[in-house]
């Protein structure tokens, strides 16, 4: 499933090994196992011996301390069952990776223990499996003493599974590098549309840290990468790169089918003014988004048209929103953002503050216009100060099957009902809302006293 390369590397270094391919390194790891790391930056593994008292009755990790040639991480097993370590990447919790192709590399010394027993020799044995999303793993790969270095896309090798028995561990390293880009903006074309224009597919187009505005930097069309994978991102992150869409349009319009191959990361867009959607629009289309800041988008009311999503605007499609945060954001329905016809959006690790809409759904409403209803995703999201004119604080459901998982919603307002989330089914129409809220915190969101969900609806509320 994976490609992977697995060699021996004698004394060459991991750095140097990298270096000719012009890749820039974004993230390291190394444990030599002198201190007890693994046992708290490992997601999965066997117990961990405490010295002193009786070896457990199943397989075990024991760390040998003292002397620096004698550091290391023991694999016992128990009754021919392996020992377990297993890591998730980026090991650091804080550590965050941008959406662009990257690369890892992984060194991994150990050697095999002896016994003392000649007519009953020790067989011992470490081996590995990788894994993109930890329910699919690759074939055992069975390492061999000494120096090993695993090379591959980091996209396959987010965990790492280790399995031995009578085996040390004597050092542990990881690189991340990020690919060179293809194109950069300005450098090699003035704006941002011209650079789409001119990519090919799997190209990483790269914008230097600036203040964008004018034609080329809005509106922005990848209408003939419908089949492509295209990155496109800032090079240090939304802080130094921001598009202003000058009240004129959107940031980005997907319309023609873009799939989750086109990626947009790392860009602060505010300003934007649209009926659906001030920043971006997605119709029936599942973009990547990824680490964007929407701030005072949609803040013009003087239209009389009905402004849906005040950040982001999604019909059909199955866009992917992660570590994007939404600021400030105005609408008349869905203040952040706007869910319907039957989209599967999902949403992760994102914050909503301080949106407003005029009606419904300060931070997000999901509405459903087809036989089909919405299913969206909401997981490790904060909803903090949000209001709606009407109902529902943070979240407005209408007709649809959205999914909240480890989320957090305080302080949350409604003038009328719901200040935190609220459920409703429209008589007469044949889909039904249900909405999963599982492993959440609901805090402090408040409503109007004595208010009631309006006549001939009927629905939940929190």
């Amino acid at each position: 499933m994976a490609f992977w390369v697995l060699c021996y590397i004698g004394s060459m270094g991991l750095s140097e090994a990298q270096a000719s391919d012009g890749a820039t390194l974004v993230d390291s790891y190394i444990d030599d196992f002198s201190t007890e790391k693994a046992r708290y930056d490992s997601y999965s593994a066997s117990v961990f011996w405490v010295y002193g008292s009786y070896p457990p009755e199943h397989p075990y990790l024991a760390y040998a301390l003292g002397d620096s040639d004698a550091n290391g991480l023991i694999f016992r097993g128990y009754e021919q069952q392996p020992a377990l370590l297993a890591y998730h990447l980026p090991i650091s919790p804080d550590t965050q990776y941008r959406c662009g192709p990257m690369t890892v590399s992984i060194k991994i010394d150990f050697s095999l223990l002896g016994n003392e027993d000649p007519g009953n020799p020790r067989v011992g044995y470490l081996n590995v499996r990788f894994s993109s999303d930890g329910l699919t793993w690759s074939d055992e790969q069975n390492l061999t003493r000494g120096e090993n270095l695993l090379e591959g896309p980091l996209e396959d090798f987010r965990y790492l599974k280790f399995k031995g028995m009578h085996a040390f561990l004597s050092n542990f390293e990881v690189e991340i590098y990020q690919a060179e880009p293809d194109i950069v903006v300005p450098t090699d074309y003035s704006t941002i549309q011209a650079a789409i224009d001119a990519a090919s597919d799997g190209d990483v187009i790269l914008v230097e840290p600036n203040y964008y505005k004018g034609e080329g930097f809005r509106n922005l069309s990848f209408s003939q990468h419908v089949e492509h994978n295209l990155v496109l991102m800032s090079r240090n992150g939304p802080d130094t790169c921001s598009l202003d869409c000058d009240w004129q349009g959107q940031a980005f319009v997907f319309n023609s089918g873009e799939g989750r191959g086109i990626i947009i990361d790392g860009f602060t867009i505010y300003n934007g003014q649209a009926p659906q959607g001030g920043a971006i629009s997605c119709i029936d289309s599942s973009p990547t988004i990824a680490n964007c800041v929407f701030e005072d988008n949609n803040q013009d009311f003087s239209t009389e048209q009905d402004i849906l999503g005040g950040a982001l605007y999604c019909e059909g499609g199955a866009p992917l929103v992660r570590d994007c945060e939404f600021r400030s954001n105005r609408a008349d329905q869905g203040g952040g953002l706007y869910l319907t016809g039957a989209s599967e959006a999902r949403v992760v690790r994102c914050n909503f503050t301080q949106n407003e809409a005029q009606e419904n759904g300060g931070a997000i409403m999901v509405v459903h216009t087809v036989p089909q209803a919405s299913t969206p995703l909401f997981r490790q999201t904060i909803f903090c100060r949000n209001s709606a004119g009407q109902q529902g604080g943070a979240i407005y459901v209408d007709q649809a099957l959205p999914e909240v998982i480890n989320c957090t919603l305080y302080g949350n307002q409604a003038q009328s009902s719901s200040g935190g989330v609220i459920c409703v089914n429209i008589p007469n129409l044949q889909t039904i809302s249900s909405m999963t809220v599982r492993n959440c915190i609901l805090w402090d969101n408040e409503d109007a006293p004595f208010a009631t969900i309006p006549l001939g609806y009927t629905g939940d509320a929190l």
